[in-house]
């Protein structure tokens, strides 16, 4: 290794290197500058190599003997003109990396852009299954006729399904049009949406059932107003089946008259006290006949045994002491000989009041019988119903018994049950007793059918159990 080169002036080595030449240099101890002198250059590879060739040449008498080629080396001149190719094919290479680069930036950069618009995607469609419940109830309440409720639940699913396409366009507009299709069927599905809901909220139901109106006959009016359409026509269908208005329900005219307390009497309603007039007015009456038939005044009542079991009042031997009774149809009465036997015979055609009534004055004190007995013979071929009826302190009828085709021998009706009827609570129940047997002064049979009736009477009597 060279030594530095030391300082004339006190000998300290100076501060430069080996091979700088033609430039000034600092002695490190006292500081003085020196230019240095470029030294001798020493021979390079090429030279020595040469000179050993010669002397290889020399010693072989001139034969030269085949060397290996000598490294080759670039001069400045060859790298000069290198240069350019260099630079050129490193900013080649800079580009290439530079678009390499580049792309997978760009990938990653769309990748990262697909992941942002689907969550956009999935967190608007998130919102789509509450609006759809929405509408489906809101069409369920519909179908229901339950309009009010429809039309608040229609509403609310709409300004949901607003409120979303607001959104989704506005999402929509921060992309291209590739980006834009993925949000392509969601739009459809709310388009759709509304469409069947301004649809449904466009009908008449909507419209007026959801006000409360109801449809009738094709028209939405008010309840009240149907209400009142309704009763009109009602109340004219029971004007035309003859039936009035009283005390908040429709009923005939007789219902009416029984509803305020009246008693029907020789086809009169009038009140219980005039009835009751009328009664004893008629008894006393009779009485006076009755009388003047025994042998005028001073006459004695039809009498009986109290202590017999059996009392024979009518077998029609001798004529009849019955006649028909105007509160019921018209019908005839006559005395005929049936199964060798004279009989009361009633032949009946029902029209209004569907019955028939028959009765005979007996002033009698029945108070020790029990039962009433008739033989009715029925030459009808059909069946029909009969009921005994009891004039005392007021009027009484019994429950009816059927009455078959043919001879239909002694029919029985108690006396002194709980299964009559009277003015009492109106004709609604059999459930009142005889009252005052011993002043009966009249009794009746009562005849119930549909059909025309042809019947017979004989034996009736009064009996003791």
């Amino acid at each position: 290794m060279a030594k530095a080169p030391k300082c004339s002036s006190c000998g300290g080595e100076l501060d430069i290197i080996e091979r700088e030449t033609g430039m000034f240099a600092t002695c490190r101890r006292c500081g003085k500058k020196f230019r240095i002198k470029p030294r001798a250059e020493k021979p390079d590879a090429v030279s020595v190599s040469a000179k050993v060739l010669l002397d290889e040449i020399r010693e072989s008498g001139g034969k030269v003997a085949a060397a290996p080629p000598a490294p080759s080396a670039v001069t400045p001149a060859e790298k000069r003109r290198l240069l350019p190719y260099i630079i050129v094919a490193l900013g080649v290479i800079g580009l290439i990396c530079i678009l390499v680069g580049g792309l997978y930036l760009w990938r990653g950069a769309v990748a990262e852009r697909r992941q942002q618009l689907l969550a956009a995607k999935n967190a608007l469609e998130a919102k789509l299954p509450a609006i759809e419940s929405d509408m489906k109830q809101g069409m369920s309440y519909f179908s229901k006729g339950r309009y009010a409720d429809a039309r608040d639940m229609l509403n609310l699913a709409a300004k949901n399904a607003e409120a979303l396409m607001s959104a989704l366009i506005d999402t929509m507009a921060k992309t291209n049009e590739d980006e834009a299709a993925l949000f392509e069927p969601l739009k459809e599905k709310l388009i759709n949406i509304s469409e069947k809901i301004s649809e449904v909220l466009a009908t008449d139901e909507i419209r007026y059932g959801a006000k409360g109106y109801v449809k009738f006959e094709g028209k939405w009016i008010t309840p009240e107003e149907k209400k009142r359409i309704e009763e009109e026509r009602f109340a004219e269908e029971q004007r035309k089946k003859g039936l009035v208005f009283y005390n908040g329900r429709w009923m005939t005219p007789d219902e009416m008259n029984i509803a305020k307390g009246l008693v029907k009497f020789e086809g009169e309603w009038i009140t219980p006290e005039e009835r009751e007039r009328r009664l004893k007015e008629r008894a006393q009456k009779l009485g006076d006949r009755i009388r003047r038939f025994f042998g005028g005044r001073g006459a004695r009542k039809p009498s009986f045994d109290p202590q017999a079991k059996e009392w024979l009042v009518d077998d029609f031997e001798r004529g009849s002491f019955w006649n028909v009774e105007n509160w019921g149809d018209s019908c005839e009465l006559s005395v005929s000989e049936k199964n060798a036997s004279k009989m009361l015979c009633i032949s009946f055609k029902p029209s209004g009041r569907k019955k028939a009534a028959i009765g005979r004055a007996l002033p009698l004190d029945m108070s020790s019988r029990s039962l009433l007995t008739v033989d009715v013979l029925n030459e009808s071929g059909g069946e029909f119903q009969l009921a005994l009826g009891v004039l005392s302190t007021r009027f009484y009828e019994s429950k009816p018994v059927p009455i078959r085709a043919g001879l239909n021998p002694e029919v029985r009706f108690a006396l002194k049950t709980s299964e009559y009827k009277c003015e009492l609570d109106n004709w609604q129940t059999f459930a009142h007793t005889i009252e005052a047997l011993e002043r009966v002064s009249r009794i009746f049979f009562v005849i119930y059918s549909n059909q025309p009736i042809e019947a017979a009477f004989d034996n009736v009597k009064l009996l003791r159990e």
